[in-house]
């Protein structure tokens, strides 16, 4: 009998697949199985609808035994491929309809399933593939333990210990891990990190220096805080004298030649209306609205120093009163 006549006629029926699995599967997998609640799906409802239109031979729902006893929070699927010859494509049709099951589940507010695969193989050849998946993969065997983990890198807890190693090798992803450990709208740790980063940097020559540019700007992208503001925090911050020479003669060296070649091509308008953005942005953190007199003098500057020494009294600012001042006159 052909197998799409033996799946459709036998196996679709729930008592037969329960009696197929309990002679075909191992013991120790039956042992975590309610059977009695196997459940055929539609195989159209997990096929994969895209370029190419592949549907599952057959596929069964089954709950899973906690401690011997039935339990409904808890299934797997079961997914049953037929094959009459060796197939090697065999595994990307069951990571395909892994994921096309889960998708279902997720849809359906179940959350992830696990999908239990079977081949029904009835070749004249033996079969000659791997049954784990990751064995099709041709690297070292201490990877192969490794391929279908899910290898994460908590970049907002990396420690600090860490973080100085990998300054002396990529100081420009030390900075980005310094940075990403400093909630958005805290300004005095940013500049805290930022000084530690500094520092580290500079200590590590010519080389480290140059990735003080990277290192402001994301902090602008950040936190939103103009660089040059930055920069005057970092400086009245670096406690060290030569710290501050080098940062000063950086600036000298790049810093004004970014910012001179912005007025040459005709970005100064669009500094001016960074500059109030970032005004009024501050203002409104510090208290919380900005008022409308105070709005239309902001929108009112065309000096960019104006704005930006604005800008830097705000942040550096005890309390409301020290902000009012500034728009006095």
């Amino acid at each position: 009998m052909p197998y799409d006549l033996f799946a459709k006629a036998f196996l679709k029926d729930p008592e037969n697949l329960k009696g197929f699995l309990l002679t075909f599967l191992p013991d120790h997998i039956k042992t975590h199985l309610d059977l009695d609640s196997l459940k055929i799906i539609p195989e159209e409802q997990v096929s994969l609808s895209r370029k190419k239109r592949e549907i599952p031979d057959l596929v069964a729902e089954v709950n899973l035994l906690s401690e011997g006893k039935p339990s409904t929070k808890a299934h797997l699927y079961i997914l049953i491929e037929h094959k009459s010859a060796p197939d090697k494509r065999i595994y990307l049709q069951i990571l395909n309809y892994i994921t096309a099951l889960n998708e279902r589940s997720l849809k359906e507010g179940k959350g992830y399933v696990p999908v239990l695969p079977l081949v029904f193989y009835e070749g004249d050849k033996p079969w000659v593939y791997p049954e784990r998946i990751e064995e099709i993969f041709s690297v070292p065997e201490g990877l192969k333990g490794e391929l279908f983990k899910v290898h994460v890198v908590d970049l907002k807890r990396v420690e600090d210990e860490k973080i100085l190693e990998v300054f002396d090798i990529l100081a420009g992803l030390g900075c980005y891990l310094y940075l990403m450990k400093v909630e958005a709208g805290n300004f005095e740790e940013m500049i805290d990190m930022v000084v530690r980063a500094v520092n580290r940097l500079i200590a590590i020559g010519e080389k480290g220096r140059w990735e003080i540019g990277f290192l402001i700007t994301i902090s602008e992208i950040k936190f939103r805080v103009d660089g040059e503001v930055i920069w005057f925090n970092i400086l009245d911050r670096c406690g060290e004298e030569g710290v501050k020479m080098e940062l000063k003669s950086f600036w000298d060296r790049v810093g004004e030649k970014f910012y001179k070649q912005g007025i040459e091509q005709g970005k100064y308008q669009g500094l001016i209306e960074e500059a109030r953005e970032l005004v009024l942005e501050a203002i409104e953190v510090k208290l919380g609205y900005v008022p409308e007199e105070v709005r239309e003098r902001v929108v009112r500057e065309e000096d960019r120093g104006v704005l930006k020494a604005w800008h830097r009294e705000i942040i550096l600012a005890k309390g409301s009163e020290d902000i009012f001042k500034l728009f006095e006159n």
